[in-house]
């Protein structure tokens, strides 16, 4: 459910999968199918639904979020039995920026052509760019987010002092990934 809130978007369940394949606390074999996957939303039909036009997960509410994530003194935070449900907006989304930058380095950006991108997107190289893009956003459900919401999540990261520990803000020539991710970035801004 973490996920589901701190998302910039409704996640599609192949996205969730495979976002919920690099979290610890919840796959320990580090992979997650999306059939499985749509059984446990499935069994959580009173909080969450799947959109059959898109394969979207969603809350069945607007109201679920906020009492989820209520820090008032009879809240799900307070409640014994039930703080297992309660959500710390700063700490999920502390969270999803450190899985989407480890999702980023995991091999989903490692190519020659990421690095070499044309330029000016409109110009015919920058069209080979983009189909390249697109098949390996094929190839990795979770790079779209990734790409499009990185920097959504990182503003609102806890501490400044976690994210420039990460490699990717050392310069430029000691960061491929980032590179890779703004000529993706920038090619998919250009699409839209």
């Amino acid at each position: 459910m973490r996920w589901i809130y701190g998302a910039q978007r409704p996640l599609k369940l192949s996205e969730l999968a495979e976002a919920l394949s690099l979290d610890d606390s919840f796959s320990s074999t580090g992979q997650v199918k999306v059939d499985a996957l749509r059984e446990i939303i499935t069994n959580c039909e009173d909080l969450l639904e799947i959109n059959v036009t898109d394969d979207t997960v969603s809350f069945v509410h607007e109201s679920i979020p906020e009492l989820l994530s209520q820090n008032e003194q009879w809240s799900l935070k307070y409640e014994t039995p039930l703080s297992m449900f309660y959500i710390e907006h700063e700490s999920v989304q502390s969270k999803i920026a450190n899985t989407l930058m480890a999702y980023l380095y995991g091999g989903c950006l490692d190519d020659p052509a990421f690095h070499n991108p044309a330029s000016d997107p409109d110009q015919s190289t920058g069209e080979v760019f983009r189909a390249f893009l697109d098949a390996r956003m094929k190839a990795y459900p979770f790079l779209d987010y990734c790409i499009t919401f990185m920097i959504d999540h990182l503003q609102t990261v806890i501490s400044e002092d976690e994210v420039f520990t990460w490699y990717f803000f050392d310069p430029p020539s000691l960061s491929p990934q980032r590179d890779a991710w703004w000529a993706a970035y920038r090619s998919l801004q250009v699409s839209e």
